[in-house]
């Protein structure tokens, strides 16, 4: 009974998900018009991206449990075709990402989905005769977690936000790129205008720049380290430092 369920489900998703590629497809051959502007496409590629990114990690997760319960005589035939729905994703995600790009007029950017290494200098051009190049920064993805924000806003803060060669709009979309989980949901809703630049700013510092919930976090964080009972126990010593990168 479990199994038959958990097939519904996967089966449900498999067919939200290819109508959703199917929309990403169709959003990727509109050209650019009057009506439909440049800012226009970018915000729903954006948004698609997004979206996009959810349902294949729904979908992957409901791989895995199916994958739980099946025959293993069965195991080939449903990871050979969990595979080709994640490949068909990927190609799309990809997709995506470069006409972003292209629509930025920024071909060489990278975020930390794209490169293993986010030491690599981001450089934006805002014409074919104008570069500007940005200091080697990490800016790592915001996901929502309050702990986290000063560290993100203080490299997207010098790095984009006080760049006066970029515009509002500009800075906007690359905000966007940046985001995921709840902080991308909290601004999703805005299209790309100078205005709701500013308004997602405020909005982002107002629910994840607290004090008060990044000090909870801290102090939560600190309950769950294990006692440290030995001063010859270094590996303890080292987690509660936080400095313990490549031992457990």
């Amino acid at each position: 009974m479990e199994l038959e369920r958990l097939k519904e489900k996967r089966k449900g998703l498999r067919i939200s998900f290819t109508k959703h590629l199917t929309k990403i497809e169709t959003t990727l051959g509109k050209e650019i018009t009057a009506g439909y502007t440049k800012e226009a496409k970018l915000d729903e590629l954006l948004s698609l991206k997004s979206r996009l990114t959810e349902k294949l990690n729904e979908l992957i997760k409901a791989d895995e449990n199916l994958q739980l319960k099946i025959e293993i005589s069965e195991m080939a035939a449903e990871i050979a075709s969990s595979e080709e729905y994640k490949d068909k994703g990927n190609d799309l995600k990809s997709k995506l990402q470069r006409q972003i790009e292209t629509l930025c007029d920024r071909p060489q950017i990278r975020t930390n989905s794209q490169s293993a290494d986010n030491t690599d200098n981001i450089i934006l051009s805002r014409n074919e005769t104008k570069n500007v190049k940005l200091p080697k920064l990490n800016i790592q993805t915001f996901h929502g977690d309050c702990s986290h924000f000063l560290d993100f806003w203080n490299s997207f803060e010098v790095a984009i936000h006080k760049n006066d060669s970029l515009t509002k709009i500009e800075k906007f979309t690359y905000l966007k790129t940046y985001l995921g989980g709840t902080a991308l949901n909290t601004v999703s809703g805005f299209s790309l205008t100078d205005q709701n630049y500013d308004a997602s700013i405020k909005l982002l510092k107002e629910r994840f720049d607290r004090t008060d919930i990044i000090i909870s976090s801290h102090m939560h964080k600190l309950l769950l380290i294990d006692s440290v009972k030995s001063c010859f126990n270094v590996t303890g010593l080292r987690k509660m430092q936080g400095c313990d990168r490549n031992t457990n």
